[in-house]
């Protein structure tokens, strides 16, 4: 059975105090694209600091086997020692 993930979010939250990290690169794309099919610039789909926005999106390939993209992420301060939190909004969609 074919099926896409789909994430809409993406946040990286470190310490000492809290510091938010968003993407703001396209790494590597793979076969994922934005919510209108676009395969580059992924990361201005998924970087909203403020409210989830599910209208935009990136979407993986079906049946995404050994496909993946990597988004860099904005800097932050050299983190302590604490909670690394990794915050992503996604769904599984199951093919038609």
């Amino acid at each position: 059975m074919a099926a896409t993930i789909r994430i809409s979010r993406l946040t990286f939250e470190v310490p000492p105090a809290t510091q938010f990290s968003y993407p703001n690169d396209d790494i590597i794309d793979g076969l994922w694209k934005n919510e209108i099919g676009v395969n580059t610039n992924l990361f201005e789909s998924v970087n909203e600091t403020g409210s989830y926005q599910d209208s935009d999106w990136i979407q993986s390939d079906a049946n995404p086997i050994d496909d993946y993209c990597q988004l860099g992420l904005s800097g932050v301060a050299t983190p302590v020692a604490g909670t690394v939190t990794l915050r992503i909004r996604a769904k599984w969609v199951e093919a038609t």
